[in-house]
């Protein structure tokens, strides 16, 4: 009895690893997809008609979209978005029917104000990808160039917390 349980048990798990590595499978492929379509994008992006505008609501310091369409629809936004203290570009891709696929956005956060010479302390990338009309994957890639007192407060208290627990386990 206990041996058929187990094979049981077997089956089930092989066939639930197998619908898992289907179902990455299939989500690769379609990132694929979506890559050659973003690459086709910009290897026509010339042909496109090119419109630019200031879009009001989204930052304090200003955003500029330029939109990138054919006879088809939209196409491609590229956006650049200024805060006080940050500074960010993103590009939306669009499917040949209109659907978002692709966004790729960097943005830079500063140690102070814009306008009052400031260092980037922090970097961040994202790669999301879409299909029907659901993200399906996420690369997310962030940078701290600024090690400041606030970073050198936090590490000195992991170190102390860590010698703590060395000491602990010594008693």
């Amino acid at each position: 009895m206990k041996r058929k349980t187990f094979l049981l048990l077997i089956i089930i798990w092989g066939i639930s690893l197998q619908t898992a590595f289907a179902q990455k499978t299939e989500t690769e492929k379609e990132v694929s997809k979506i890559r050659s379509s973003v690459l086709r994008t910009n290897k026509l992006i010339k042909t496109f008609k090119k419109t630019k505008k200031f879009v009001e609501g989204v930052s304090t310091e200003g955003t500029e979209a330029t939109f990138y369409s054919s006879t088809a629809g939209l196409k491609k936004i590229q956006a650049e978005i200024a805060g006080e203290t940050f500074y960010a570009k993103a590009d939306y891709y669009y499917s040949d029917r209109g659907e978002l696929i692709f966004i790729y956005s960097q943005e830079n956060r500063y140690d102070t104000q814009i306008g009052m010479n400031p260092k980037v302390v922090k970097k961040e990338e994202k790669r999301l990808y879409f299909a029907n009309g659901k993200m399906i994957k996420k690369i997310t890639t962030i940078t701290e160039t600024d090690l400041s007192n606030e970073s050198v407060n936090e590490e000195k208290d992991i170190v102390d917390l860590e010698n703590t627990f060395r000491k602990a386990f010594k008693n």
